[in-house]
C-alpha cells in the first residue's frame, strides 16, 4: 500500500472504527502495535521526534489561527470606535 491515496483511505476507515475518546494507554497501545508490526523499533526516535514536531507544528498553527482571529476582532472594533 505505497500509495499514498491508499493510505488516506485507510487512515480514514481506521477513524471511522475508533471510538470518540480514548484514553492515552489505549493510544499508546496502538501506536506500540504499530510500530511493532512493522518492525520499525530500531526507527523509534526519528518517528517520535517527526510527530513531536507535527504535533507542535499543528498546535501552532491553531494558535496562530486564533492570533490572527482575535487581531482580526480587534481591527474591526478599532475601526468601529474611530468611526464614532
Amino acid at each position: 500500500m505505497s500509495d499514498n491515496r491508499n493510505l488516506k483511505q485507510l487512515v480514514r476507515k481506521i477513524i471511522n472504527v475508533m471510538p470518540d475518546e480514548i484514553s492515552d494507554d489505549e493510544l499508546v497501545c496502538i501506536i506500540l502495535n504499530l510500530v511493532m508490526l512493522y518492525s520499525r523499533h530500531e526507527n523509534w526516535p526519528k518517528i517520535q521526534n517527526d510527530v513531536g514536531i507535527n504535533i507542535v507544528m499543528e498546535v501552532m498553527g491553531k494558535k496562530n489561527d486564533v492570533r490572527r482571529a482575535v487581531q482580526d476582532a480587534d481591527d474591526f472594533l478599532g475601526r468601529i470606535v474611530n468611526d464614532i
